[in-house]
């Protein structure tokens, strides 16, 4: 059975957590999907996570 997590953030930025949540899950050889808004915040996230 596959395992679904959600993250609910309340303290910290999106762009704060983001790369680490990324990072576990990808070490972990797990899937990641992030959904947003639009292409612009897309892209503004896109720009964070590759710099």
């Amino acid at each position: 059975m596959a395992e679904i997590l959600f993250f609910h953030l309340q303290s910290r930025p999106l762009e704060q957590v983001l790369p680490t949540i990324l990072d576990r899950a990808l070490s972990r050889g797990q899937k990641v999907v992030v959904q947003v808004g639009g292409q612009e915040r897309m892209s503004v996230l896109d720009d964070h996570l590759w710099t």
